[in-house]
């Protein structure tokens, strides 16, 4: 399984960039920039807006140098990794444990299963959340 690279647009205070989806200009943002799958689409864009001195940089590296990356350590069951969630053809859900315990307690199969350590990395936000909101409508 290879993996795709992504690219962002910094402006010179490292800040990401947006694209306004009216106007098509670009603007500063703190996260959840605007992303490209090829690597010369990003460069064409720039080139629009020489003024604004933008650069380009691959994702996974630009989020984590710039402190805009959330990495959790987390346990997940290793047939489920490697057959489910890796090939994206097991409709779930599937579940993540904080630990080696709550795995082993939760989900008992991970003796046949087997258990693995993994990674989980917050790369952009989607949509914002409104928990707050329902807490409040709810309490």
């Amino acid at each position: 399984m290879s993996i795709k690279k992504r690219y962002v647009l910094t402006y010179p205070n490292k800040k990401f960039l947006r694209i306004d989806s009216n106007s098509g200009y670009p603007y500063e943002a703190e996260d959840s920039p605007h992303i490209w799958y090829e690597e010369d689409e990003a460069e064409k864009y720039a080139e629009m807006f020489p003024q604004e001195d933008l650069e380009v940089w691959e994702m996974e590296y630009n989020l984590k140098e710039q402190g805009d990356s959330e990495e959790v350590e987390v346990y997940v069951d290793l047939v489920d990794f490697m057959h489910e969630i890796g090939i994206g053809n097991a409709p779930g859900p599937h579940k993540i444990y904080n630990s080696i315990i709550e795995i082993k307690e939760k989900q008992p199969c991970v003796e046949e299963c087997g258990i693995i350590r993994a990674k989980l990395v917050k790369l952009e936000t989607i949509q914002a959340s409104n928990y707050s909101k329902l807490k409040k409508e709810k309490g």
